[in-house]
């Protein structure tokens, strides 16, 4: 069940992820796409490690 809710986490988080990539490639944002990355970084490894570490 932790293993099927963590790709449930990373499939939506990958739609964010690949916003920043396309903001680093074709707009030419390094800032824009640093912060988009870190944020969907973090709002996948946190819950993750939630889900892991409490429940």
């Amino acid at each position: 069940m932790k293993i099927i809710l963590s790709l449930i986490i990373i499939v939506a988080c990958y739609h964010s992820f690949s916003y920043g990539v396309y903001l680093w490639k074709i707009e030419k944002e390094k800032l824009a796409s640093f912060g988009v990355m870190l944020l969907t970084f973090l709002g996948t490894v946190i819950p993750i490690a939630a889900v892991y570490v409490i429940i």
